[in-house]
């Protein structure tokens, strides 16, 4: 049960809000599978712009995501936040009127609503004219228009294998000739062949398309509206080719991707090649709605040139950049919530005084956490394999999780569908609850049972070991603690397992994970979106339970849902999504989960969450005399620190070391030389008065006079500080230097030849003793090769720094550069990944 936060729009689309300089569109994901929620151009509601039109390029939207992106390929990437990004690059079909209550589609690159014929098995599109994509090197320097073939090689690529869609079945099983064209390519050797004539998939004309489906089915015309299935061009995907199309999207939406540092930075700038439009949508009774539309109506759109997205994984380097104003808009972070809402989940009234806006609203998504039913531990359908999963659902406790981690800002729901979804009910309750006594009871009857170490061992007696997975996430590392909590009180032993996010989300696809949180939000407002995820022939896209049963396929394939829309909208409550999952409603907390489906041992826990989002102006100057006040209490915050040194110090010196008296005094001594010693250095004394003194000698930098030569300790100091720092100072800058540089180089390339030789160098120079580095460069350098005299110092400085500290500065460095370049290696290899560094990349 892998907790999110879900990207929700304002008005429209997360990244498409960019275009709108008033209204600023909010984040707020971090899991897994999800529709592409992003940011379409809503034609239709819009008037067409009067002229051309150009974004203003100063106007720059900062937002974060919290988990990396995988890629922008609208067939092939299946994450929220791939597909935020996707839905401002590519458009669609149809999309969404973003005002309408009940929810309502729209045109976007058709000029009207789909024509339709034989009871809605033919639809007839017809698409705008002059539709141009973003200037690209695919198409040789020419004016690419968009034509109603790449609207008929987008939906293909979906069916082709080596794609692997996860979006596969919204068009598998529905559309004629196309199916076949897929069984085709599935057979060993062959190939999808693009250029076949499919009797679903008619061109009639260049801007003309119609779409002939094996029976109506009114949900299809919503999947045409979701982000994955944006117009891609040929030309390009196969001039890029199967990797690199990943990282060179090229649509006819407002923006086009300018840069991307992978897992770090997203640079989004104006398309110029894009139409444009002029705002004019229509508000319903909603406050919010009728404010939006009179700051709104007539602005030409896009009016924001440049959106700038950073990868945060840690949420106190998001809210601080947030607070810093380095963000414009976030959602949220659950460890937050309490740094920003009141009791009442007001905001704060600290954070309204400068200006911070807040949304809160319900998400129609769900989390749930699922069992690997091919895995050798946890899968199966046997009685004690369906127990075992069972025990471990009825072993966590969802309310804790929404009362401590999620801060109350979430709610708990029963069924698959959350509210807003065509199929949700309301009264359903699972049968699956919190329950440890019915768990344990449960492990008892079928045979897991507790060994010497208080842990459940296997029905054969072998160990059992509970692996469940997540991410490397703040967030994920407190439910990690929670799942540990609630499978100890069930006497099972849980192995936690952290990834990467993208990592997990392929091999879940790939049925490698045994049980892993993942979560999903309405792209289409249907149940049968949700339910899919179950679907035997989605395993290998979404269905990362693996879970596949004839009698639940056989229902599924039913589709009762077709019935349930008469033609016309589906009837959801107010809250209806905005281009395919993009609900009206603000950015927030993700849902928390309930167990659902035991008997097929998937363990599904779903929710809808409370969804709540922030937005701050530019931050105020720093008040006069801020600086002054943060030294004098850092000055401040040494004193206890000093102190506790000294009486660290004091203790060592008096219980650790031993009786300096007794070691100076030799072995040769009797009591009276030892008294008389102690009395010197004032040992006699009460250890009271011994600190006492002790504190005054270094406040007054008294540190007496060397036990060994008698010469003040002072004057010891101040004689030889000078050639020391003659040495050292150069050396630390020098090793450092070369040190870092050598380790930022190996670091770039590690794991090929030129690393591998590096640190077999550096091992080398690591088996060296120093003394033979010292005594045969001293013997070669200064004695054989006369480079630098043997020994010898001036009272010159400069004499010293050019003539005699070469030598000691040289073998300085070559002592000490094999050990620092591995270390700092390896603390650039660990540091390189982290939120800080991410945040800088981010900023430029």
């Amino acid at each position: 049960m892998r907790q999110r936060l879900t990207v929700v729009a304002l008005m429209m689309a997360v990244i498409w809000l960019a275009a709108m300089a008033p209204v600023r569109a909010q984040d707020r994901s971090a899991g897994p599978p999800d529709a592409g929620r992003s940011a379409p151009t809503p034609a239709g509601s819009a008037k067409p712009s009067p002229g051309p039109h150009r974004a203003d390029p100063s106007k720059v939207l900062r937002l974060a995501f919290p988990v990396a992106e995988t890629g922008f390929d609208p067939a092939r990437v299946s994450d929220l936040y791939s597909n935020i990004v996707n839905g401002a690059i590519f458009e669609r079909l149809l999309t969404y009127d973003w005002l309408a209550r009940p929810v309502k589609l729209v045109p976007m690159l058709a000029e009207a609503m789909p024509e339709m014929a034989e009871g809605g098995r033919t639809l007839t599109f017809r698409l705008r004219r002059g539709v141009m994509f973003a200037d690209d090197p695919a198409f040789k320097g020419k004016p690419r228009e968009l034509l109603a073939q790449d609207v008929v090689y987008s939906i293909m690529r979906h069916m082709d294998p080596k794609n692997r869609s996860p979006w596969r079945a919204q068009v598998a099983g529905k559309i004629e000739g196309l199916d076949d064209l897929y069984t085709q390519a599935s057979q060993p050797g062959a190939r999808f062949d693009y250029d076949a004539k499919i009797p679903g998939l008619e061109v009639v004309d260049r801007h003309t398309l119609r779409v002939r489906l094996l029976r109506a089915d009114f949900i299809f015309l919503h999947v045409l509206a979701t982000n994955n299935f944006g117009i891609v061009a040929r030309e390009v995907v196969e001039h890029y080719g199967f990797d690199e199309i990943m990282a060179h999207p090229v649509g006819t939406g407002p923006y086009r991707l300018d840069k991307w540092v992978r897992g770090a930075k997203i640079l989004l700038a104006a398309n110029p090649s894009y139409r444009g439009f002029v705002w004019d949508f229509t508000a319903g009774d909603d406050p919010d709605d009728q404010r939006l539309v009179r700051q709104m109506t007539g602005r030409r759109m896009p009016a924001i040139g440049r959106v700038e997205i950073s990868i945060i994984e840690e949420p106190q380097s998001m809210w601080l950049a947030f607070q810093g104003g380095e963000l414009d808009l976030i959602a949220t972070p659950p460890s937050f919530i309490e740094k920003a809402l009141g009791p009442d989940n007001r905001l704060l009234p600290e954070l309204a005084q400068r200006g911070i806006g807040l949304h809160r609203s319900l998400d129609p998504d769900m989390t749930f956490q699922f069992f690997n039913l091919r895995d050798p531990l946890l899968g199966g359908v046997s009685k004690e394999k369906i127990a075992l999963r069972r025990a471990i659902i009825m072993a966590y406790d969802v309310d804790e999780e929404i009362r401590v981690i999620r801060k109350g800002q979430a709610v708990r729901t029963h069924w698959m569908a959350p509210p807003a979804i065509v199929g949700h009910d309301p009264a359903y309750r699972s049968s699956q609850r919190f329950d440890p006594a019915l768990a344990n009871a449960l492990l008892d009857r079928f045979g897991y049972r507790k060994g010497a170490d208080g842990y459940r061992t296997l029905p054969d007696g072998k160990p059992l070991s509970i692996p469940i997975y997540s991410t490397t996430s703040s967030i994920e590392r407190e439910r990690d603690e929670l799942w540990k909590k609630s499978l100890d009180r069930v006497g099972l032993r849980v192995d936690i397992r952290k990834d990467k996010f993208p990592e997990l989300l392929k091999q879940s696809k790939a049925c490698q994970v045994s049980s892993w949180g993942a979560a999903w939000i309405a792209a289409i407002p249907d149940a049968d979106y949700f339910v899919q995820l179950l679907y035997g022939k989605n395993i290998g896209e979404r269905n990362y339970a693996c879970f596949a049963n004839e009698q639940w396929d056989a229902l599924y394939e039913k589709d009762p849902g077709v019935a349930r829309w008469p033609g016309a909208q589906p009837p959801v409550p107010r809250h209806a999504p905005a281009d395919g999952g993009q609900w009206r409603l603000a950015a927030g907390h993700h849902a928390v989960p309930q167990p659902a489906l035991p008997a097929a041992g998937a363990g599904v826990q779903e929710a809808p969450g409370a969804a709540c989002r922030l937005h701050v102006p530019r931050p105020r100057a720093r008040a006069p005399g801020a600086m002054t006040a943060f030294v004098v209490r850092r000055l401040w915050q040494m004193v206890p620190t000093l102190a506790g040194v000294i009486l660290l110090v004091f203790f060592l010196f008096n219980w650790v070391a031993g009786d300096p008296a007794t070691i100076l005094a030799g072995l040769v001594s009797d009591k009276e030389q030892i008294a008389n010693i102690r009395r010197q250095l004032g040992l006699d004394l009460s250890y009271p008065q011994q600190l006492w003194l002790f504190v005054q000698q270094v406040l007054t930098f008294d540190f007496g006079a060397s036990w060994t030569t008698g010469e003040s300790v002072s004057r010891i100091f101040a004689t030889r500080l000078g050639p020391s720092l003659t040495v050292l100072v150069p050396l630390l800058v020098l090793d450092t230097g070369i040190a870092l540089l050598l380790a930022l180089a190996v670091a770039r390339v590690r794991g090929t030849l030129s690393d591998r030789l590096v640190m077999i160098v550096c091992t080398a120079g690591m088996s060296i003793s120093i003394l033979v580095v010292i005594i045969v460069g001293q013997y070669w350098l200064a004695y054989k090769l006369g480079w630098f005299p043997v020994q010898g110092w001036s009272e010159q400085g400069w004499r010293n720094l050019l003539v005699y500290a070469p030598l000691p500065v040289l073998l300085g460095v070559i002592v000490s550069l094999a050990p620092n370049v591995r270390l700092f290696r390896s603390f650039i290899l660990d540091e390189i990944d982290q939120d800080y560094v991410r945040t800088a990349r981010a900023k430029g």
